[in-house]
């Protein structure tokens, strides 16, 4: 990541906090079932819902409430 490049409104000054940023994600998702990687993929534009559905053999009002579930857990990362 560029130096003092924005990251869901905040700043990263130096990699350091990058590598912290990365870790973190990575163990959010270690923490998320294998429907809510699925939605996280779809969250992010990576597939579409028609895929996203089909890989989890699921509805699509399965998936959003997946979604719903990925903001929360991504929300509430620092809470203890």
């Amino acid at each position: 990541m560029a130096s003092n490049g924005k990251l869901n409104d905040r700043i990263v000054d130096d990699s350091e906090d990058a590598v912290d940023i990365s870790n973190q994600f990575e163990k959010i998702m270690a923490k998320m079932s294998c429907l809510e990687l699925i939605a996280f993929q779809f969250l992010l534009g990576k597939i579409t819902k028609e895929d996203a559905c089909e890989s989890a053999k699921c509805d699509m009002k399965q998936i959003l409430r997946a979604v719903r579930r990925c903001k929360n857990k991504l929300k509430n990362n620092n809470k203890p």
